[in-house]
């Protein structure tokens, strides 16, 4: 999944073009092929800091962040706890205040899987628990709304009330894949229809 910097430029995005699942960022004509990391961890999906200087980003074993505007060799990333039944964080995308990470907790049998914030001040998770119905789920960029899916819709869920709204149906189709712009006026997402055609086959006795 690319992910545009805050101004725009660059785009970032997770590739093993050079053997090793690196994160790269490149402009959006196509030049400026940069790679970020490097060593020998695998990298996948990562996210930009609203201010642009860190990078949220998971790998195999583990999550961290990072700075954007230090060379990655070199640093010492800042690495995600574990929470207190063991379970690791997969961060997923930064709030708009740039001071929690909304991401899933998992990794073991003791606590299952859960949507939380993780908290850079204080280090530590806050479960969204009336929200683990959902799939899918992505901050709104208004303090307390975040949009996932249920089966076949697009619904809300306000953090506050522990409430979850249904805004769409699209049933009996799928919708993944939800993706607010940067004015938070615009919800971009994927509608996923299966069609399939009867065919109808005369056995005939005998033949």
């Amino acid at each position: 999944r690319p992910r545009f910097a805050p101004d725009g430029e660059p785009i970032y995005f997770y590739s093993s073009r050079d053997g090793h699942s690196r994160i790269w960022a490149i402009r959006p004509d196509g030049t400026g092929l940069t790679r970020i990391t490097d060593g020998d961890k695998s990298f996948a999906f990562s996210d930009p800091s609203p201010d642009g200087t860190r990078m949220s980003t998971n790998f195999g074993g583990g999550s961290e962040i990072f700075r954007l505007d230090e060379p990655y060799a070199g640093q010492a990333p800042q690495a995600f706890p574990v929470d207190a039944t063991g379970r690791r964080f997969a961060p997923l995308q930064w709030m708009r205040d740039g001071s929690r990470i909304l991401g899933v907790l998992g990794g073991n049998d003791r606590g299952g899987f859960a949507w939380a914030i993780y908290r850079l001040d204080s280090k530590r998770y806050e479960t969204l628990e009336a929200a683990q119905s959902l799939d899918g789920l992505v901050s709104l960029g208004i303090e307390g709304l975040f949009l996932g899916t249920l089966p076949g819709s697009l619904a809300l869920y306000d953090h506050r009330t522990g409430q979850i709204r249904e805004l769409l149906s699209v049933a009996p189709d799928a919708l993944t894949g939800i993706r607010v712009a940067p004015d938070g006026r615009t919800i971009y997402f994927l509608r996923e229809s299966m069609t399939s055609d009867i065919h109808l086959l005369e056995v005939l006795a005998g033949k």
